[in-house]
């Protein structure tokens, strides 16, 4: 006989069954997806930390330059202290030798902010070392010029210039020019192109006053005396 409550209860598991499928199915979806939102969450919140601690470390290296980064305060003491060490310290009297010094002064200025620039700081330092000796060795320059210029003509006439002081001054100009070559030397080491042609800029300026040097010299040393060539012989000039 038909059992017609076997068929309406068979009618309805299998309507019942894919629809239980289904409403499972969109509750593991929504499941995975809290789980992608939580963990996105999670990411952004590790790498808002990550750059909130970069952003701290730098402004404390900012703030305390013993860890490797100065300040703008700083940075322009350290350069206005290099100038200064690079600075000529002899006052010369002679008009030629204050104008010479005004200038191996502004060459000195130029090469030191140029060296705070530089990329390679090997490089730079050894350009701070030569200009210093360079500067240096332009003291004693103007400093024997005065001396021999402050012998009167009728010393000059008898017993001619100072060969004492412009025989240092000749071992200087010397000494100026290896130091020359040596910061030539440098020069060619240097990548940078647009620091090349500003040191080599500065070089031409210092030639040019050693040029100026010899040609005073040479005017220091002419003239008549009566006794000068002993004088000089006595000297070893």
């Amino acid at each position: 006989m038909f059992d017609l409550k076997k068929v309406i209860s068979g009618a309805a598991i299998a309507v019942i069954l894919p629809s239980m499928a289904v409403a499972m199915s969109s509750n593991a979806q929504g499941a995975n997806a809290q789980n992608q939102g939580a963990t996105s969450g999670s990411t952004t919140q590790s790498q808002t930390a990550t750059e909130t601690e970069t952003q701290t470390r730098t402004q404390v290296q900012t703030n305390n330059p013993g860890t490797g980064t100065m300040t703008q305060t700083q940075a322009e003491t350290q350069l206005r202290e290099r100038v200064e060490e690079c600075s000529p310290i002899y006052e010369p009297t002679s008009t030629q030798a204050q104008t010479r010094a005004g200038q191996i002064t502004q060459v000195a200025k130029s090469v030191v902010e140029l060296a705070e620039e530089m990329e390679d700081q090997t490089l730079a330092e050894e350009i701070r070392t030569v200009v210093r000796s360079q500067v240096a060795n332009f003291d004693v320059i103007n400093q024997k010029i005065d001396n021999a210029v402050k012998r009167t003509a009728f010393a000059k006439f008898f017993i001619g210039p100072n060969y004492g002081e412009l025989k240092v001054m000749k071992q200087t100009i010397e000494e100026n020019k290896n130091q020359i070559r040596e910061m030539e030397q440098v020069m060619a080491q240097i990548q940078n192109e647009s620091e090349k042609i500003q040191l080599a800029n500065q070089i031409i300026t210092m030639q040019n006053l050693q040029f100026e040097l010899q040609d005073q010299l040479g005017e220091l040393t002419r003239g008549f005396s009566l006794f000068g060539w002993f004088n000089r012989w006595i000297r070893g000039y």
